[in-house]
């Protein structure tokens, strides 16, 4: 269930993955894209989000990372926060790739 709830409200950002399941997710908003990790309780998405923190989502990491409750979140504050979702071009590709 809240896969498919992720993979819906974050549609715009288009994930790279989605993995786990639970209400709660750590999100990495890095060079290539957004990675979501769903977690059954807060303490654990921000255990995960505290490791993504000290050591990076990888390579090109961005140190752009949160915490969201699936039930209750404010997308416009999450891309205030993090990031917008990159403009796209038509064909869905993005604008900064042209």
């Amino acid at each position: 269930m809240f896969k498919l709830r992720a993979k819906a409200l974050f549609s715009e950002w288009r994930p790279l993955w989605i993995v786990g399941d639970g209400q709660y997710a750590s999100l990495a908003f890095c060079n290539k894209g957004l990675s979501v990790m769903l977690h059954s309780d807060r303490d654990k998405a921000e255990k995960a989000k505290a490791e993504i923190d000290k050591y990076g989502c990888g390579g090109r990491c961005t140190k752009k990372h949160a915490v969201a409750d699936l039930l209750d979140i404010d997308l416009d504050d999450l891309a205030i926060r993090c990031c917008r979702p990159p403009k796209r071009n038509a064909a869905g590709r993005r604008l900064e790739e042209l």
